[in-house]
């Protein structure tokens, strides 16, 4: 990514996906926020936590 001139990657992660967020923690991403009723799933709206990471 970096070859590319990117400088950040960011993403969002469903609040209910506890593995996926430990995982990107631990290759250095971090939260910054979150948006409230982002993702509709199953007919209910969740939580979905934005994640970044500087390169």
């Amino acid at each position: 990514c970096k070859q590319k001139g990117y400088e950040k990657l960011f993403a969002y992660v469903r609040s209910d996906n506890e593995r996926a967020l430990t995982a990107y923690l631990k290759q250095g991403f971090e939260v910054v926020g979150t948006a409230k009723k982002h993702a509709k799933v199953r007919g209910e709206y969740v939580d979905e936590i934005l994640i970044e990471k500087f390169l």
